[in-house]
Protein backbone atom coordinates (compact mmCIF):
# COMPACT_ATOMS: atom_id res chain seq x y z
CA UNK A 1 0.00 0.00 0.00
CA UNK A 2 1.33 3.57 -0.94
CA UNK A 3 1.63 6.69 1.52
CA UNK A 4 1.48 9.85 0.99
CA UNK A 5 2.61 13.24 2.97
CA UNK A 6 3.40 16.74 2.39
CA UNK A 7 3.88 16.02 -2.00
CA UNK A 8 5.52 12.49 -1.35
CA UNK A 9 4.30 9.37 -2.21
CA UNK A 10 5.94 5.79 -1.34
CA UNK A 11 5.11 2.60 -2.61
CA UNK A 12 6.61 -0.75 -2.73
CA UNK A 13 8.58 -1.49 -6.24
CA UNK A 14 10.59 -4.14 -8.73
CA UNK A 15 13.36 -2.06 -10.18
CA UNK A 16 16.10 -3.36 -12.84
CA UNK A 17 20.03 -2.94 -11.82
CA UNK A 18 22.18 -3.97 -14.42
CA UNK A 19 21.51 -7.78 -14.59
CA UNK A 20 19.59 -8.15 -11.49
CA UNK A 21 16.11 -6.57 -10.01
CA UNK A 22 15.90 -4.98 -6.76
CA UNK A 23 13.08 -5.04 -4.35
CA UNK A 24 12.10 -1.91 -2.21
CA UNK A 25 10.41 1.09 -1.79
CA UNK A 26 10.17 4.45 -4.15
CA UNK A 27 9.62 7.39 -3.03
CA UNK A 28 7.90 10.15 -5.45
CA UNK A 29 8.32 13.53 -4.81
CA UNK A 30 5.82 15.82 -6.16
CA UNK A 31 6.90 18.73 -5.87
CA UNK A 32 10.04 18.08 -7.62
CA UNK A 33 9.08 15.21 -9.94
CA UNK A 34 12.12 13.57 -8.90
CA UNK A 35 11.73 9.81 -7.50
CA UNK A 36 14.45 7.41 -4.99
CA UNK A 37 14.77 4.29 -4.95
CA UNK A 38 15.46 2.60 -1.86
CA UNK A 39 16.04 -1.53 -1.43
CA UNK A 40 15.35 -3.62 0.77
CA UNK A 41 18.06 -4.45 3.78
CA UNK A 42 18.18 -7.92 3.08
CA UNK A 43 19.46 -9.63 -0.52
CA UNK A 44 16.92 -11.70 -1.49
CA UNK A 45 14.06 -9.78 0.01
CA UNK A 46 10.45 -11.90 -0.43
CA UNK A 47 8.73 -8.57 0.24
CA UNK A 48 7.45 -5.28 0.72
CA UNK A 49 4.39 -4.02 3.15
CA UNK A 50 2.62 -1.06 4.19
CA UNK A 51 4.74 2.22 3.92
CA UNK A 52 4.28 4.96 5.86
CA UNK A 53 5.81 8.81 6.47
CA UNK A 54 6.29 11.26 9.61
CA UNK A 55 8.20 14.46 8.97
CA UNK A 56 11.20 12.95 9.13
CA UNK A 57 11.12 9.73 7.75
CA UNK A 58 10.47 6.95 5.69
CA UNK A 59 8.63 3.55 7.16
CA UNK A 60 7.87 0.19 5.24
CA UNK A 61 7.61 -3.36 6.22
CA UNK A 62 9.84 -5.69 5.24
CA UNK A 63 9.91 -9.62 4.77
CA UNK A 64 13.46 -10.66 4.34
CA UNK A 65 13.60 -13.90 4.28
CA UNK A 66 9.58 -15.00 3.55
CA UNK A 67 10.28 -17.95 6.77
CA UNK A 68 7.65 -17.03 8.64
CA UNK A 69 4.44 -15.58 6.76
CA UNK A 70 3.02 -13.68 10.23
CA UNK A 71 6.27 -11.69 10.66
CA UNK A 72 8.40 -9.38 9.15
CA UNK A 73 11.00 -6.04 9.97
CA UNK A 74 9.69 -2.53 9.99
CA UNK A 75 12.51 -0.43 8.35
CA UNK A 76 13.49 3.30 7.85
CA UNK A 77 14.97 5.97 6.53
CA UNK A 78 15.44 9.52 6.51
CA UNK A 79 13.30 11.67 4.46
CA UNK A 80 16.02 12.15 2.12
CA UNK A 81 16.60 7.94 1.48
CA UNK A 82 19.58 7.97 3.60
CA UNK A 83 20.30 6.29 6.65
CA UNK A 84 18.55 2.83 6.58
CA UNK A 85 17.73 1.26 9.74
CA UNK A 86 16.14 -1.74 11.04
CA UNK A 87 13.50 -0.43 13.40
CA UNK A 88 12.06 -3.95 14.51
CA UNK A 89 13.74 -7.46 13.15
CA UNK A 90 12.07 -9.44 11.66
CA UNK A 91 13.01 -12.65 13.91
CA UNK A 92 14.29 -12.97 17.68
CA UNK A 93 14.13 -10.56 20.90
CA UNK A 94 12.15 -7.87 19.63
CA UNK A 95 10.36 -9.22 16.75
CA UNK A 96 6.75 -8.59 16.17
CA UNK A 97 3.99 -9.59 14.15
CA UNK A 98 3.80 -7.53 11.03
CA UNK A 99 3.17 -9.82 8.15
CA UNK A 100 -0.74 -10.42 7.72
CA UNK A 101 -0.23 -12.77 4.57
CA UNK A 102 0.58 -16.60 3.78
CA UNK A 103 -0.62 -19.83 4.92
CA UNK A 104 -1.06 -20.64 8.26
CA UNK A 105 -0.23 -24.34 7.94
Amino acid sequence: MPSIRDGRIAYATMWADGGDYQLGVGELDTTTGTTRMMPAGAEGAQGIGQTAFTDDDAFWIEDSTGTDPFKAAVARTDADGTNRTTVVPQSGEGSLYTWLCGDSG
